[in-house]
């Protein structure tokens, strides 16, 4: 814990503008000295040692599911063409979570070699890098 509270301002380039505080063996909060540097952070995935880190908002009444949820674009690959269809794609990115958008227009031309959806991932579950 110690040391993710000391590394990330340092990812994050936010030298004396952030600093941290342990609440629990999980649990931490980062207080920032200007509401954009909170907000370009909070815009942004972040892993320590390979691991993904939920940050959100601190409330002072958080909801149930504070802290559970992670939003993160999801790349799928070797989909048959004939199930290029928005509906399609949605439900495989299924697998992943809640899907919250799925950028696809069958009529645009496609030139990347996947397609993504954006999920609303539960970190709780393990997800396999493929499927």
């Amino acid at each position: 814990m110690s040391d993710l509270i000391l590394d990330m301002p340092r990812k994050w380039k936010l030298y004396n503008r952030v600093r941290g505080v342990a609440l629990s063996n999980e649990r931490f909060q980062f207080i920032f000295k200007y509401e954009q540097d909170l907000l370009d952070v909070l815009s942004k995935v972040h892993t320590s040692s390979n691991w993904s880190i939920v940050l959100e908002r601190w409330t002072e009444k958080p909801p149930d599911d504070y802290l559970q949820y992670l939003r993160v674009w999801v790349q799928m690959r070797n989909i048959p063409v004939n199930h290029y269809t928005p509906g399609t794609i949605m439900a495989l990115g299924e697998f992943a979570g809640q899907v919250i958008d799925v950028p696809y227009d069958p009529e645009k031309a496609q030139v990347k070699d996947y397609v993504r959806v954006f999920v609303k991932f539960d970190v709780s579950k393990p997800l396999r890098r493929s499927k």
